[in-house]
């Protein structure tokens, strides 16, 4: 990864996206574990994270009390090199204020079996 670009990887499910996180993890385990502590897995808020949870819970934001994951503050998501999120998620990125534009890339995995206004949530972070 080029050290300015800021990615956000969107797909329809949160199937789909810890199996991104999770390939990401056995990719650069080991090799450079840097690259991993700049991924950011946003669930929705009121996600209890399932199966996934221990394993994914260093990736994300998670209240142990409340049992569930909250969602960061834009700063905490403007240092994170790549973002990981369902695209219907993607616009709780807007919410707290990241600014469009900020991506530099925008990728969406399998858009293709997008219905159109999930896909222009996250097309919606891209720069004008």
């Amino acid at each position: 990864l080029h050290t300015e670009s800021k990615i956000l990887v969107c797909s329809r499910s949160n199937q789909a996206a810890d199996k991104i996180l999770s390939d990401l993890i056995g990719i650069f385990t080991g090799s450079n574990e840097a690259i991993l502590k700049g991924i950011f897995r946003l669930y929705s808020m009121h996600n209890t994270g399932g199966r996934n949870r221990e394993t994914f819970k260093k990736y994300t934001c998670y209240d142990a009390e409340k049992n569930l994951f909250i969602m960061p503050d834009k700063h905490f998501i403007m240092e994170k090199r790549l973002v990981i999120s369902t695209c219907s998620s993607s616009a709780q990125i807007y919410g707290v204020g990241v600014d469009i534009g900020h991506f530099s890339h925008i990728i969406v995995d399998e858009a293709g079996q997008l219905h159109e206004p999930e896909a222009l949530m996250t097309i919606a972070l891209a720069s004008d």
